[in-house]
């Protein structure tokens, strides 16, 4: 047996929360009583007995119709039939105290209908499992609902009318093959080879290759009772073929079985069988012998069909021994409970019955048409309702696009004549810093002062640098960025020009790493380059040698360094550039401030290094 406790404790503690002791060795109870039905009936039926009568707890109302639907499948079998139709119906009605539609009630129905069928209550029976049926339907359940159709065509058989649902079983059977071979599907089989075998003989060959085929599954299934109902159809076809030793045989192998699991309304079902045969072969005292026993079981349990067949049997045996009484008296035993069982009116009642289940099928299928009708027309009102609703929006996003459209437009051409009018500006400045430039050269060229015309030289260059900025703006699509590379190459450039009278050439090094500034920025900076550069063209550089000037910048998030070095000799080792009296550095520490920055100048590597935040 396999290990369960984990699980049913696992089930405990979800659906019931803190489960008590006596909770969870119930459905330990009720688990080993499913195990042992199809072994021994009557011990599986002690355990749910036993259960049912400890569980009194009203909140714990699934539980117990659990153990109560397993106790009345076990009391069908091996009980009083009134005791399982009874205790189907309390399993129900535990449900219906949760008012829940529970598949537990479904099941209940279908078995409480098929026992009452067995009783001979066949319209009483057919009600219920139509009731089964349809929720079956409803919850979605094509197999159950397949397993419904089979236990109808048993009712409508044991009422005579063997040919009336044929097709129903072979519908029910192509549905079941669908899944895994089971109980449900050996249930149609058994049913079809009952409503079918003796109609012509190939459909005796097709019922004898189905009951090969069953028997092979329930041994499989390894499903001792269900084994040995196949064995009392096999021995029915034996004895339609006229092998009565072997259908004998069957029979007797059946009944045993059925005893060793306790399904004893089975066992007598095989004891009627093996009545008929003998009666058929005329050994009236041998009847008389087998179907003692059963026809007391029968009688104590309240299986009327069983009954009528056993009393209808030995009526005919004593009065073929010429025992004239005992005959009458059983023939009328027989009588009676036919006047309850095998009537025209149970039939009638039976297709009365189905005929409201197949109207009320009918209204239901109508009710669900229109209310899916009336689901697709509020869909598609929504959907009306929804397009409507875009295309409504789609308008107002247009005619704000177009706004936002005119607006851009009207921002765009606003732009461009500001960006115009400050290129104008640009122009108009850098024409202004070159005429103060020319002015100044012609002043210097008219001076006899050296010192003074040197002077006059250095303030042409810081002019021109600042011209250059407003140049390099001038000349580009975006007038807030200056290319700083090609800034400083111009700054080189001029003043290799200013100083051409010295014939000194450089090569310069210029490394910038496409960073860009804006007007100000670059202003200060040119101012701070063009005078390192000019330093270098009067201390550093000789046309003798060559001459080069590297100018670096690299950006390490917002900080910026920039390098400068040439190619002369430095500084001079006692000279500070924080307190020198030249206008040079006074005029590069100017700008440092201006820009926040530091200098700093080593005398090992001749370079000069300016560290600054961009604002």
């Amino acid at each position: 047996m396999k290990p369960i406790l984990p699980i049913l404790l696992l089930f405990s503690l979800i659906s019931l929360g803190q489960p008590s002791v006596d909770t969870i060795q119930a459905r330990i109870g009720l688990q080993k009583s499913k195990e042992l039905h199809f072994k021994d009936a009557l011990a599986a039926r002690d355990i749910t007995y036993q259960w049912t009568n400890i569980i009194t707890q009203t909140d714990l109302q699934l539980l117990k119709a659990e153990l109560q639907l397993q106790h009345s499948k076990n009391d069908a079998v091996c009980g009083s039939a009134e005791a399982g139709i009874e205790g189907y119906q309390v399993a129900i009605q535990h449900i219906y105290n949760l008012d829940s539609n529970h598949l537990i009630i479904a099941e209940a129905q279908a078995l409480k209908g098929r026992l009452l069928n067995q009783t001979g209550e066949s319209h009483l029976g057919l009600a219920e499992i139509l009731l089964s049926k349809r929720m079956y339907e409803e919850f979605g359940m094509p197999k159950e609902v397949s397993w419904c159709n089979v236990l109808i065509a048993e009712c409508y058989a044991n009422q005579g009318r063997m040919k009336q649902k044929v097709q129903l079983i072979e519908n029910a059977i192509l549905e079941l093959e669908k899944y895994p071979p089971s109980l449900y599907l050996l249930d149609a089989y058994y049913t079809f080879v009952r409503l079918t075998y003796l109609i012509n003989d190939s459909s005796y060959q097709k019922a004898n290759q189905i009951l090969d085929h069953s028997l092979s599954i329930s041994k499989k299934m390894d499903n001792q009772p269900y084994f040995a109902m196949g064995l009392v159809l096999q021995g029915k076809l034996l004895e339609h073929k006229g092998e009565i030793k072997q259908a004998r045989e069957r029979y007797v192998q059946a009944y045993h079985i059925f005893m060793e699991t306790n399904f004893l309304i089975n066992a007598v079902g095989a004891k009627v069988s093996e009545g008929w045969l003998l009666n058929n072969e005329n050994k009236y005292e041998e009847v008389l012998i087998v179907l003692k026993e059963p026809i007391e079981l029968a009688a104590k349990s309240g299986w009327l069909l069983e009954l009528f067949n056993m009393y209808s049997i030995v009526a005919n045996a004593h009065s073929a021994l010429g025992n004239q009484r005992e005959g009458a008296i059983n023939g009328s035993r027989a009588f009676t409970i036919s006047k309850h069982t095998i009537k025209e009116n149970k039939v009638f009642e039976m297709e009365k019955v189905e005929a409201i289940y197949e109207k009320e099928k009918q209204i239901r299928i109508t009710a669900a048409a229109k209310k899916e009708t009336n689901l697709k027309e509020q869909q598609r009102n929504l959907v009306i309702v929804i397009l409507l609703l875009i295309f409504l929006i789609a308008i107002i996003l247009f005619y704000f696009n177009q706004k936002i459209k005119q607006t851009n437009k009207l921002l765009s051409n606003s732009l461009n004549q500001k960006e115009v009018l400050l290129q104008e500006v640009h122009h108009r400045v850098k024409n202004n810093l070159a005429m103060l430039n020319s002015l100044l050269y012609l002043q210097a060229e008219q001076c006899d002062n050296q010192e003074t015309k040197l002077i006059l030289n250095e303030c042409q260059t810081r002019i021109h640098s600042m011209g250059q900025v407003h140049q390099n703006l001038y000349d580009v699509d975006d007038s807030s960025k200056v290319d700083f590379k090609k800034f400083i190459h111009q700054l080189i450039s001029d003043s290799q020009e200013i100083f051409s009278l010295t014939h000194i050439k450089i090569n310069p090094h210029v490394s910038t790493n496409n960073i860009q500034f804006d007007m100000s920025f670059t202003i200060y900076l040119g101012l701070i380059l063009n005078e390192l550069i000019t330093n270098s063209f009067k201390y550093a550089f000789s046309p003798e040698k060559e001459n080069s000037v590297t100018i670096s910048i690299q950006k390490n998030g917002d900080q910026f360094t920039l390098n400068y070095t040439d190619s002369g000799l430095g500084l001079p080792n006692e000279l500070s550039i924080s307190n020198t009296t030249g206008f040079g550095f006074k005029l590069i520490n100017i700008m440092i401030s201006q820009i926040k920055g530091s200098i700093s100048y080593s005398h090992q590597t001749n370079n000069f290094t300016i560290q600054f935040s961009k604002p």
